[in-house]
Order: structure tokens, then C-alpha cells, then sequence
């Protein structure tokens, strides 16, 4: 009976303390989601796109309930339209299968002109039910000497 008593004073106190702590919780779940760069190196003055295109691959594997987020320290990230606009986006932004490529572009922050700025990116896969964190990959945006930028995983 004190066993019995003493396990069930044990699990009242913890679904007590369990709402004091933070509800995201890594998982060991792998899904091979990535965030790429179609082409070799961006410049502003590039008329052919709004920005830097970053193309994301990976949804297949997801869960009803699981999402993608992208958050980009600095400058702006867009969305472009089969019809030519050019839509500006909150952040972090949560993507959907029709984002495939999303943008960024330096022309919100002067800064980001400046060789050697460098612009960090996370993208998180996360379950909107539950709050686990799947996965969560680094990567930034350099830019060069010549004034074009370039993304890279962080390792």
C-alpha cells in the first residue's frame, strides 16, 4: 500500500512540475529536409530574380501536424508569384508545400551591403500539436568581396 501511495504522490508532483517547464523537447526523429541555393551566387543588381532563391526539399516525410519554419535574422524574405508579384513575408514564416523556393533580399538593411556581413537562417521542423522540435539546421548568407552573396550550411 505505501508503494502503491508513494507512486502515486510521485506521478500528481510530476504532472505538476511538467507545466513548469518548457514544452519544446528535442526528438531523435531524422527527416532529411534542406534549404539550398539553385544558383551559384546572388547580386542585387540580378533582374532575373527577386533575391537570393533558397529552395527547400524534404516535405514529403512530414506529419499531418509537423511544419516547416524558416526565420532569417536580417533582411527580407519574399515569395514570388507565377504572376510576377513579389509578396513580403512574416517571420519566422511557416512554409507550406507550394513554397518549394522563397527569397531573400539584402535591400531592407544597408548593412548587409558590406563584405563579410553574414546573415544567419534557421529552419526548424516542428510539431504544431505537440511543440517537439524535430530537427533544427543552421545556416547563414555571406556576403563576398564582389558584393554577390552565397548560402552555406553551418556545421
Amino acid at each position: 500500500m505505501k508503494i502503491i501511495l508513494s507512486v502515486l504522490v510521485l506521478l500528481v508532483a510530476t504532472s505538476f512540475t511538467a507545466g513548469c517547464q518548457d514544452p519544446i523537447v528535442t526528438d531523435t526523429t531524422s527527416y532529411e529536409i534542406t534549404l539550398s541555393c539553385p544558383i551559384e551566387k546572388y547580386h542585387p543588381s540580378m533582374s532575373s530574380v527577386p533575391g537570393l532563391p533558397l529552395e527547400v526539399s524534404g516535405f514529403t516525410d512530414l506529419g499531418v501536424d509537423d511544419q516547416i519554419l524558416i526565420d532569417i535574422r536580417d533582411g527580407q524574405l519574399l515569395r514570388w508569384h507565377e504572376d510576377g508579384k513579389v509578396e513580403m513575408l512574416n517571420e519566422p514564416y511557416i512554409l507550406t508545400s507550394l513554397d518549394t523556393i522563397l527569397y531573400w533580399s539584402p535591400l531592407s538593411n544597408d548593412a548587409l551591403f558590406k563584405p563579410g556581413a553574414e546573415v544567419d537562417i534557421s529552419l526548424t521542423i516542428i510539431n504544431a500539436m505537440t511543440e517537439v522540435v524535430y530537427e533544427n539546421k543552421q545556416f547563414s548568407i555571406f556576403v563576398l568581396n564582389d558584393g554577390y552573396y552565397v548560402l552555406q550550411e553551418k556545421r
